[in-house]
């Protein structure tokens, strides 16, 4: 992904993740956090993406959405992967 598009895509996830935060929407709240984790996992800011798929795994927890845990542990997997952690 380019410069300007990959900071277009972060700077739409985290304007989802204010207005779910202000609805108060914890269903969109967990996919933006995961995406916003996603985001910075490839742009190698792990410690940044680790609070990120925390939050997320959180939030998917207490919606009861095994899911969307199982997509953030994919993810925290891939990071371990990209940090030689395995």
């Amino acid at each position: 992904m380019r410069r300007a598009p990959r900071a277009r895509a972060v700077g739409l996830a985290l304007e989802a993740e204010d207005l779910a935060r202000r609805a108060n929407d914890l269903n969109a709240l967990s996919h933006a956090l995961r995406l916003l984790g996603t985001f910075h996992r490839l742009a190698s800011r792990h410690d940044i993406a680790r609070r990120y798929f925390d939050q997320a795994t959180e939030a998917f927890e207490a919606l009861g959405n095994a899911e969307g845990v199982a997509e953030v542990a994919l993810q925290q997997g891939q990071m371990a992967l990209d940090l030689g952690d395995y």
